[in-house]
């Protein structure tokens, strides 16, 4: 299915329009700059080469270990040109979901963090957190899973266990068990009157911290949330996010190295 804005998203449908211009478009634009301006251009280049060569170690790493987006299924999508970034096409059923590269174990002590990229529609549900990786599993299995879109998140049908949180109309922080048995509210929020960003405009976010299994986010509003649930000893899981009736475009971002061997980050 074809997102509003052709066969990917709409960093690729600007980019695909710049395109449409020759080669020659820099010495256009050049051709009516005066020589104190173009020197200005040549020098803000050579200075962002250079904070880009002296940045700190922690820049570095990131631009070093992206993490990118490696499944989809449903409605949603992978950026062609930018893997770290994923988008559904605005359907409510079976809407989508996309996992990322990123493994992590009970053993882990990182961050990462989901960012608009692009707007979508307010009131629409995301949901957004981890699913158990499902080594072992055949491919096709997978795949005919998350072609359920959002449902794989909420652990139903074939899907693994899940830890998310629903954002949009419903705010809750949500397990399941990989029984197929579906979603439910973890205790440690069960009966709390939660609120969480919306997911549809550039600039939120929402930041999840592993720590030894245990699990915790915060969103660019400042509110807290934790599981009960835990990674335990020997599961691996990924980070997930799953769309029904949202067209945002989400970019997946590690903010802290692990320690440990198994991320390989």
């Amino acid at each position: 299915m074809k997102s509003e804005f052709g066969n990917c998203c709409y960093q690729c449908y600007l980019l695909d329009s710049l395109q449409a211009f020759d080669g020659s478009i820099m010495n256009d634009i050049c051709s009516y700059l005066f020589a104190t301006e173009l020197k200005h251009l040549g020098d803000a280049a050579s200075r962002m080469k250079s904070a880009l060569e002296n940045t700190s170690d922690d820049v570095k790493w990131r631009l070093q270990n992206i993490v990118r987006w490696c499944h989809s299924g449903g409605e949603a999508q992978i950026c062609k040109r930018d893997a770290s970034v994923a988008f559904s096409c605005g359907g409510w059923y079976p809407g989508g979901v996309a996992l990322a590269d990123l493994r992590i174990t009970s053993d882990c002590n990182l961050s990462f963090r989901f960012e608009v990229t692009f707007p979508g529609t307010p009131a629409r549900d995301v949901m957004i957190g981890l699913t158990q990786c499902t080594d072992g599993t055949s491919w096709d299995k997978c795949q005919a899973a998350m072609d359920t879109g959002y449902e794989y998140i909420m652990g139903r049908g074939p899907a693994p266990a899940s830890i998310f949180i629903g954002g949009g109309s419903v705010a809750q922080c949500c397990f399941s068990s990989g029984d197929s048995s579906g979603p439910r509210v973890d205790s440690l929020s069960e009966g709390a009157g939660l609120e969480c960003t919306g997911m549809y405009c550039i600039g939120q976010w929402i930041h999840f911290c592993c720590t030894a299994g245990v699990i915790t986010a915060t969103d660019d509003s400042g509110n807290f949330f934790q599981w009960s649930t835990k990674i335990k000893e020997g599961e691996i899981w990924q980070p997930a996010f799953a769309w029904s009736g949202s067209s945002t475009s989400i970019r997946i971002v590690q903010c802290k190295r692990c320690p440990c061997e198994t991320c390989g980050k």
